[in-house]
């Protein structure tokens, strides 16, 4: 019985070995699973993580060319901005220097026309003037220069018909005064020509009277000689001569109280007839001084009409000689007249140029123009343009 105790005894032992080893294989297995399990799961999590890892950086790898190639393109975008923009810039600067070339180009026409303009005011071609500054108006509509100088051509224009109007009456006026000057000088010659022939014949009967008077006396025919020395002083009653004969005879006759008497007669017929003679060659010199000053203001009032628009032509420079010549007037007195016609003219036109803004401080070619139309010189312009313009600014009377 004992050894069938110990034989379940071993029996029992060996299963409980057996179930032991069994459990202990167990949990071997469980164990060794388990570790497998974990060698899986950390092997699957470093896959993972390594898996993981290779994503983010291939996605960093991605984003790294993406920010590269977005890098590479703003950069090639900025770089054609640059290019665009120095394009831009380079057509901008070249369309400024055509169009600043096109706009000197412009404004050196528009000068030009404007110069010529005032030439052609300065000549009086008022037509002329305004189509230049409708050439200007082509170039720029807008161009203030233009229309401030075509309102200035109006004025000047207006000016000149007025000027030419007064003139054309004062012409008519002054050939009018001419015909009655030379009408006059011809009566004043004929009638100094006739007082000659009167005082030549008169003189012949004097001398002619006295002559045979004298004869007379030596003859002794005193009263005959006395009646021929009556006719000398009819014609001359302060005769030296016959008073001298006159006494001769009276003291061959011995008349003393008459010699006297006739004495004192004879001085008071001879002083008032040379009165008379003085006051009438007096009337006569005034009448020839007048119509002599009446000659040189029309004379002169013809100068000014021939300078009025500059220097007289070959044709007007004949009819001044002409009338000059008729009028009696010497070369050199119509040199003064026309020197001060000249001065008076200029003056004028300078004035009216500056009032009428065809001239400016600025423009010194027109001004030269001006000066070369009417001959004066350099140093007379300078006097008489510093007076024009200080008798416009009201530093002058």
């Amino acid at each position: 019985m004992r050894h069938q105790i110990e034989e379940e005894y071993k029996k029992r032992l060996a299963e409980e070995q057996q179930r032991l080893a069994q459990e202990q294989q167990r949990l071997f297995d469980a164990e060794r699973k388990k570790i497998e399990e974990e060698i899986l799961r950390r092997a699957e999590e470093e896959r993972r993580k390594r898996l993981e890892d290779e994503q983010r950086q291939k996605e960093e790898e991605r984003a790294r060319e993406a920010e590269e190639r977005r890098r590479r393109e703003e950069e090639l975008a900025a770089q054609r901005r640059r290019e665009e923009e120095e394009r831009a810039k380079y057509e901008e600067a070249v369309r400024q220097a055509i169009e600043e070339g096109r706009r000197l180009a412009q404004e050196k026409k528009i000068r030009a026309h404007l110069d010529r303009a005032k030439e052609f005011v300065a000549e009086a071609q008022f037509d002329e003037a305004l189509k230049e500054i409708t050439k200007i108006f082509r170039l720029d509509p807008s161009n203030e220069a233009a229309r401030d100088f075509e309102q200035s051509i109006y004025g000047a224009r207006e000016e000149h018909q007025r000027r030419q109007e007064e003139a054309e009456r004062l012409a008519e006026e002054q050939q009018r005064k001419v015909a009655e000057l030379q009408r006059r000088l011809e009566e004043q010659a004929r009638a100094e020509q006739e007082l000659e022939q009167r005082r030549a014949i008169r003189e012949a009967k004097i001398a002619g009277c006295l002559q045979k008077a004298r004869t007379l006396f030596r003859e002794r025919k005193h009263e005959l000689a006395l009646n021929e020395i009556e006719t000398v002083y009819g014609l001359d009653p302060g005769n030296a001569e016959g008073q001298e004969l006159e006494v001769k005879i009276l003291e061959a006759q011995k008349k003393e109280s008459q010699l006297r008497q006739i004495t004192v007669q004879r001085m008071e017929q001879g002083e008032a007839w040379r009165k008379e003679e003085e006051e009438k060659e007096r009337a006569t010199s005034a009448g020839r001084e007048l119509l002599r000053r009446e000659s040189v203001e029309t004379y002169r009032g013809m100068l000014t009409q021939a300078w009025v628009d500059g220097q007289p032509t070959k044709d007007e420079q004949s009819m001044l000689e002409v009338v000059r010549l008729s009028l009696g007037i010497e070369e050199s007195e119509h040199a003064l007249v026309e020197r001060e016609v000249q001065v008076e003219a200029y003056t004028e036109a300078l004035r009216a140029a500056w009032r009428a803004g065809v001239l400016t401080a600025e423009d010194a070619r027109a001004s030269e123009n001006l000066r070369q139309l009417y001959g004066v010189s350099m140093e007379e312009h300078l006097v008489i343009e510093t007076g024009v313009r200080k008798a416009m600014s009201g530093g002058g009377s």
